[in-house]
């Protein structure tokens, strides 16, 4: 595996969360998930992220992901021998609460983080919640009816973590 391929594993990893990629909600997460983290400050490849349907995207973290899967099928284990690094961890670990789907939304894992990656990207395109509200209602519009949480109370939760402010 390649480094960003290995960094990849080992913020996967760390999040306990499995490289799956034969499911389409599979790769929303891992898109959603590596999104977040970077936001956030942990450097997992430095991605270029886009505003798609489904929420942020990246081709470079598909092309990565898809690469680790195709070694890790190939019998590569190298990425056991890596781990995230412990600035990095404590950073994800204040980021965990955002990343499942509370108790109680009506969302899936994948829908949830739609929601929460969508308001983060457009926060950090205009610095502004109330912007990023505006950008998340248009775009999501579907989830956040099907979602139980209102979206102030989601802004709340992601000011709350103090790692996008």
């Amino acid at each position: 595996m390649n480094y960003k391929e290995i960094d990849l594993m080992s913020y996967l990893n760390y999040l306990g969360e499995d490289l799956k990629i034969d499911d389409f909600d599979d790769r929303i997460k891992i898109q959603k998930l590596v999104m977040i983290g970077e936001s956030a400050g942990i450097n997992i490849g430095k991605y270029s992220f886009n505003l798609y349907h489904k929420g942020p995207y990246s081709p470079d973290l598909a092309t990565t992901y898809y690469g680790a899967a195709e070694a890790k099928r190939n019998g590569d284990t190298s990425y056991n021998e890596y781990v995230l690094a412990r600035g990095y961890r404590q950073i994800a670990d204040k980021i965990k609460p955002l990343l499942s789907s509370p108790k109680g939304s009506n969302l899936e894992k994948a829908e949830w983080l739609q929601i929460v990656s969508t308001l983060i990207f457009a926060y950090n395109c205009n610095h502004s919640w109330g912007e990023a509200k505006i950008v998340t209602q248009m775009v999501k519009e579907e989830l956040l009816k099907k979602c139980s949480i209102n979206i102030d109370d989601i802004i709340k939760k992601i000011q709350d973590v103090k790692s996008f402010n």
